[in-house]
């Protein structure tokens, strides 16, 4: 119902890493981070399928920003 709510994008970017479709749940993550950029969740979600996909600068980055909220 509201498609920029972050832990609806959060929740939908967990279900598609789960299965493996790591650019689709990166997607979702960076919609959530844009959706509340304070949400260290987002942030640390973000960092996670970034590490996995082996961008590993992008992740160092993403986990950064989850620590300061």
């Amino acid at each position: 119902m509201r498609p920029e709510h972050a832990d609806a994008l959060i929740k939908l970017g967990t279900i598609l890493y789960n299965r493996h479709r790591y650019e689709q749940a990166e997607q979702h993550y960076r919609r959530a981070t844009l959706a509340d950029p304070e949400y260290a969740l987002a942030f640390f979600d973000l960092c996670n399928v970034l590490d996995e996909m082996q961008r590993l600068t992008e992740a160092t980055a993403a986990y950064q920003k989850a620590l300061v909220f």
